[in-house]
């Protein structure tokens, strides 16, 4: 017996194309749930340091990852996490400056030798005025 020839009329399937594997997907996702736990950190004074290194490192992160295939999930990644350090950052300058209030307080109404040598400030006599009323307002 002979091999039947192939009509020439035949359709032969084309060759299955290899589906493309998404490039840097892990890191995409990586990047969004470091700015995640960047965003939710921030504003928890001490934690927040770790969580604007864990938002930095997403960054990095996000970056890399604009180079693959889900570029929409990095890009949301990387802002979430620039959020983060934006919020950490001000966070911690509303904490540093509130300490510099308190530490002023501290130096120039408490401090007896700053009290005998220059005597009671306005600003401190402005200070215990407004605590007064406070607690005269709000009780002890």
């Amino acid at each position: 017996m002979t091999d039947p020839q192939p009509s020439p009329h035949s359709h032969t399937a084309p060759p299955e194309q290899p589906t493309k594997a998404p490039r840097f997907g892990g890191l995409a996702w990586a990047a969004l749930i470091c700015g995640i736990v960047g965003v939710v950190g921030s504003p928890i004074i001490i934690f927040n340091n770790i969580t604007a290194i864990a938002a930095g490192v997403g960054l990095v992160l996000g970056i890399i990852a604009l180079f693959g295939t889900k570029k929409v999930l990095a890009i949301i990644g990387v802002v979430v996490c620039i959020a983060g350090i934006v919020i950490t950052v001000l966070v911690q300058q509303a904490a540093v400056n509130e300490l510099d209030e308190e530490l002023r307080y501290q130096q120039e109404c408490v401090d007896p030798d700053v009290l005998v040598e220059e005597g009671m400030s306005d600003w401190c006599l402005e200070q215990i005025g407004d605590a007064i009323k406070e607690l005269e307002e709000n009780g002890p």
